[in-house]
């Protein structure tokens, strides 16, 4: 049998199972669930040969997408952080400037 099969049905038909390994690992994973695609031996043995593979990529896949999640919660609670800080700068009453004493106006008095 090929170790490489066409996807005969789904999301990525006529597509090798090589190329949604690399592509769209997860899908290979959920794919291999299914009973429609137990039913097929050649579907079957290419998922075989490429689930290892499938299963890292998804991994990565998985880590690389939690990792921007991350990144981008973090830039917000900066902003907010800012926004937060410059609303409270706005409230602050402004402190007048106390005129420095002279020595002369002290000698006078």
């Amino acid at each position: 049998m090929n170790a490489d099969h066409p996807l005969p049905f789904g999301k990525y038909r006529g597509l090798l199972v090589s190329t949604v390994a690399r592509d769209a690992p997860a899908y290979l994973t959920w794919l291999a669930t299914k009973p429609k695609a137990r039913g097929n031996p050649g579907l079957l043995a290419a998922l075989a040969a490429h689930l290892p593979a499938a299963i890292v990529g998804a991994a990565e896949a998985d880590r690389r997408y939690r990792e921007a999640q991350d990144a981008e919660a973090e830039r917000f609670r900066a902003w907010r952080r800012s926004r937060i800080e410059a609303r409270q700068a706005a409230k602050r009453p402004a402190v007048p400037a106390v005129p420095a004493a002279d020595d002369d106006d002290e000698a006078i008095a």
